[in-house]
C-alpha cells in the first residue's frame, strides 16, 4: 500500500476507516502508533488478496487509544470491542 503524504497529523490510536480499491467501498480498521512511523489497515469481513495492489483509504472517527502493556486474554477482548464501534460507526 502506497501512502500519500498528508500535513494531518495522527494521533496514535484506532479509527474507523474505509477503505476503496476499483468499484469497492470496504470497512477496515486503522491502527496508527504500534511501531513508530508505521500504520496498519485491517479489512473487516474481507478475504481477498490486495498485495501489491494500489489502494485508497478514508479515515472516519477515532474510536480508541492504543494500549501496550495488556495480556493476551484482555487484549483479545479490547480488539474485539474496538471492532464492534468501527462497525457502529461505519453504519
Amino acid at each position: 500500500m502506497k501512502l500519500e503524504q498528508t500535513t494531518e497529523t495522527l494521533v496514535d490510536g484506532v479509527y474507523a476507516a474505509l477503505v476503496h480499491y476499483k468499484q469497492a467501498v470496504l470497512p477496515a480498521a486503522l491502527i496508527v502508533g504500534v511501531e513508530p512511523e508505521k500504520i496498519e489497515l485491517y479489512l473487516l469481513d474481507w478475504s481477498g488478496d490486495l498485495y501489491g495492489q494500489e489502494v485508497a483509504f478514508q479515515i472516519v472517527q477515532r474510536v480508541n487509544d492504543i494500549e501496550h502493556a495488556i495480556q493476551e486474554p484482555e487484549m483479545i477482548k479490547k480488539i474485539e470491542r474496538d471492532i464492534e464501534k468501527i462497525r457502529q460507526v461505519l453504519k
